[in-house]
């Protein structure tokens, strides 16, 4: 048996070691007697750790346990042994398996919430306005890359401008050291005795010349560099400045878009303004959930009036019975928001009556003039019984309202006299 153990593989080895760990330090081989040692599933170690580790163990094991361990195992097979083994390794990975299922559905359903709720917030981006302002600061940064780009190109220029200067400069060394050369040729001709020494002179200034003319063509394909560079500089801020151009025009369509809706919607900011001036009429549009000049209140406005002549009858009973509480002839403010009405409804409902009128067809922005008195298109409201015999109209109260084709629905209420 000592040999049999002496030949375990390394697999064998690390198995006899957890089988010894769950046993609390002991090699016992009763199944119902192997405690879970939970430290053990807590610690990762390296590989040469783990070996190293397995090794001090079962040599513990062997020293502590190694008559009892063999006195046991003797009265088993070798087949046993293994069988032994592989039940004690399977109870240690079962639990491993059960936590990582765990962990991977506690993963995937933190992911699903964390997707739905991405999709939730991408949803409440969308406004027209948010992307004004997104088309605005993308202008301001183009136009802050477009001064970069034309810093640069500066700079650029400056650099092309030195080098043309040193260009200049070594074309005119290689003027002098030419004129010296033929300075020098000339007195080689004149004197044959340094003409030698001439010679001499004369290649050393041609190769000057020649090493100069190099100096040149070297500074000159650099120029060329730095032309090309500042072309590319030139047309990479075009395609900036076209960008510019683009998120401008951009920005200035959302504008304008905006414009046309402020330009339809300030009839009803003028309405709304003259309601609210306009003590008898001011809560018909709080009634309806119309409080401020917002542009949700100004679109609930155009659907109120939108349905047909429902607010214009409501307005007729309100005033009647506010005038026959106070006595008070029609005021300017009233006659304002009567006005505005009736321009109202002549545009958009493409009439051509006046849905208020006062007796005599007389004007709301001026003052009520003394009319004949029509008992069948007005009614008195200080006397209307005895209003027959009364000849003259000498206040009104409250307009008449018609309908779209100019009959009358209600009459107007006046004060009727003789006088």
């Amino acid at each position: 048996m000592k040999a049999s153990l002496l030949s375990l593989n390394e697999l064998e080895i690390k198995v006899l070691y957890y089988a010894y760990i769950r046993n609390g330090g002991n090699f016992g081989m009763d199944d119902s007697k192997v405690k879970q040692k939970e430290e053990f599933n807590k610690k990762l170690l390296d590989k040469e750790d783990v070996e190293q580790l397995i090794k001090d163990a079962v040599n513990t094991a062997l020293e502590e346990n190694f008559s009892m361990y063999f006195a046991k195992a003797a009265k088993l097979s070798l087949a046993e042994d293994l069988l032994y083994l592989r039940n004690a390794v399977d109870q240690l990975v079962a639990p491993l398996k059960t936590n990582v299922d765990d962990l991977k559905k506690t993963l995937e359903e933190n992911h699903l919430r964390d997707v739905n709720e991405l999709r939730i917030k991408q949803k409440q981006l969308d406004d027209k306005e948010a992307e004004l302002y997104i088309a605005k600061e993308e202008a301001t940064n183009l136009q802050n890359q477009l001064a970069m780009q034309e810093t640069e190109m500066g700079r650029k220029k400056e650099k092309i401008k030195n080098l043309e200067l040193q260009v200049d400069e070594l074309k005119q060394k290689l003027a002098d050291k030419k004129a010296e050369a033929e300075k020098l040729s000339a007195q080689l001709s004149t004197s044959e005795e340094k003409a030698e020494g001439l010679e001499k002179k004369l290649s050393d200034s041609e190769e000057k010349a020649e090493k100069l003319s190099t100096d040149l063509s070297a500074s000159e394909e650099k120029a060329e560099g730095l032309e090309q560079e500042l072309s590319d500089s030139k047309a990479e801020a075009e395609k900036l400045s076209a960008q510019l151009s683009t998120s401008e025009e951009k920005a200035q369509v959302l504008e304008q878009e905006l414009a046309k809706v402020d330009a339809l919607l300030q009839p009803y900011h003028e309405i709304y303004k003259a309601f609210v001036a306009c003590p008898v009429f001011k809560n018909l549009l709080s009634q309806r959930g119309i409080n401020d000049e917002e542009k949700s209140s100004m679109l609930k406005l155009a659907e109120v009036l939108g349905e047909s002549y429902t607010i214009a009858g409501d307005m007729y009973e309100q005033i009647k019975s506010a005038k026959k509480e106070n006595k008070e002839p029609l005021t300017h403010e009233e006659g304002i928001v009567y006005s505005l009405l009736n321009k109202y409804y002549r545009e958009h409902n493409n009439i051509e009556v006046d849905i208020f009128t006062l007796p005599g067809e007389q004007n709301f922005n001026q003052d009520f003039v003394k009319t004949d008195f029509n008992k069948n298109e007005q009614e008195d409201l200080t006397d209307p019984s005895g209003a027959k015999n009364r000849k003259f109209a000498a206040k009104v109260y409250v307009p008449r309202f018609n309908r779209d084709n100019g009959n009358m629905m209600k009459k107007a209420i006046v004060e009727a006299s003789n006088i």
